[in-house]
């Protein structure tokens, strides 16, 4: 995740794909410089490095120590400091990564994905999974309670009491991380030793392995139920590995305090899996996992189960 810290505050700025700053309340950076600009500059990811680009502002744009004209785009980068208006105001830029999915709340709070989906308000009280539907192009929100919708760069959604604006990357360039597995023709194999169960993502000789995380044990549950259904003759392939929801948690082991799964480790587990293979580079990472009313299943085809 970018960000811009101010110098004399230490304050920190999480940067949007497309940021703008200026004295104006509403502008993503808000400048109490009285030398700056109501709308002073922008800053933006310009397919693999950000810019600062100086829209017409009364005294300037910096970037160290030189001015840029009006409408003049430079580079920046780790280290790097930008003024605006007042040389001696600067921010730094301290991470130039690429953007982020990211979430702020009506109060100023950021919440920020290191994947392409992200957990409305936060990973373990999960209410909404912001994610990127590669083969559909488009951002979606899913809840347990909702069916997926569509959702845009400067939506808001209500989650957890509070409302809260999305800023979502362009998905053209792929900033966020390099495709390697496409998800309908890799070969899923789920290991299990003792309490303990592994995953492994393969295709045409390229492989990512995970050890135990404890939502791997849904993965073991949904990849059973699909291999038990491809058994079935009669069963066509869009009916394989089809779970009731509510009967899910009595199929999950208990938790360390004896009380069985609930529905929200069940929601965070979906996140955990979704957001594990979009960091293993997978086309349609938010398929991993799928959802209809009432039930859910794993959305790999391949699967390989070892087992003793």
């Amino acid at each position: 995740m970018a960000l811009l810290r101010h110098i004399a505050s230490h304050e920190s700025h999480a940067l949007r794909a497309l940021h703008l700053a200026g004295r104006a309340r509403r502008h993503d950076l808000w400048l109490t410089n009285p030398r700056a600009s109501t709308t002073h500059a922008e800053l933006y990811w310009a397919d693999s490095a950000w810019e600062v680009r100086d829209l017409g502002s009364s005294n300037g744009t910096f970037v160290g120590a030189r001015r840029l004209v009006s409408g003049e785009r430079m580079k920046i980068e780790r280290g790097v400091r930008v003024a605006f208006g007042d040389l001696e105001d600067p921010f730094e830029v301290i991470n130039d990564d690429p953007p982020v999915v990211m979430a702020k709340s009506h109060g100023g709070r950021v919440i920020a994905a290191g994947s392409r989906t992200l957990a409305m308000p936060d990973p373990e009280s999960l209410i909404y999974e912001v994610m990127f539907v590669d083969q559909e192009s488009r951002w979606v929100a899913e809840g347990r309670e909702r069916p997926r919708f569509e959702v845009h760069d400067g939506d808001w959604i209500e989650a957890g009491g509070e409302m809260w604006q999305l800023f979502l990357p362009q998905e053209g360039s792929r900033t966020l991380r390099k495709p390697s597995f496409f998800l309908n023709s890799l070969t899923l194999r789920v290991i299990v030793r003792g309490d303990h169960t592994a995953i492994e993502l393969e295709q045409g000789g390229d492989k990512r392995s995970f050890q135990h995380r404890a939502h791997h044990e849904l993965i073991y549950v949904l990849a059973h139920a699909r291999l038990r259904d491809a058994d079935e003759a009669s069963l066509p392939p869009s009916e394989h590995g089809w779970v009731d929801a509510h009967e899910l948690p009595a199929m999950l082991s208990k938790s360390r305090d004896g009380n069985a799964r609930s529905e929200n480790w069940i929601d965070v587990a979906v996140h955990r899996i979704r957001e594990m293979f979009d960091k293993a580079g997978v086309i349609n990472a938010s398929e991993a996992i799928e959802r209809q009313p009432g039930e859910i299943r794993l959305g790999v085809g391949k699967i390989e189960l070892i087992a003793p």
